[in-house]
């Protein structure tokens, strides 16, 4: 019986021992698949990260280059809004010239009218007086 207790116990270390090195190689074999599939992973995210880049980098320089050209259209633009300002300005000064003209052109008529009224009373009094007499 102790041959027999010694030769399971023998069987027991050499299975536990050799079930330890199985289990080490597949960690080990497990960790290099994990890292190779970390490695794999990062370089995927630094390719799209550079493709991202370059994308933008695109657009920037093509903004870039259509700058010059916005900066005149806007500076045309700007030149145009002064000028129709300008222009708004001389066509607000002569309406208010011609509001004043006509007016002062009223106030005159009013006053020839009034005269003119009174002129008439004047003589239809006088028409009336010659009618009375």
């Amino acid at each position: 019986t102790y041959a027999l207790a010694q030769e399971i116990e023998s069987i027991k270390s050499h299975d536990i021992a050799s079930l330890r090195q199985d289990w080490y190689a597949e960690n080990k074999r497990m960790m290099s698949s994990i890292r190779t599939a970390m490695d794999e992973a990062i370089h995927r995210v630094e390719d799209n990260a550079s493709t991202f880049q370059e994308t933008v980098n695109e657009r920037v320089d093509t903004c870039t280059d259509d700058l010059p050209m916005v900066q005149s259209k806007l500076d045309g633009i700007s030149d145009q809004f002064e000028s129709n300002r300008a222009e708004l300005k001389r066509v607000e000064e002569s309406h208010k010239q011609r509001i004043d003209a006509l007016f002062h052109r009223g106030q005159q008529f009013d006053q020839r009218l009034g005269d003119v009224e009174g002129k008439v009373n004047t003589a239809a009094c006088n028409i009336k007086s010659l009618f009375d007499e």
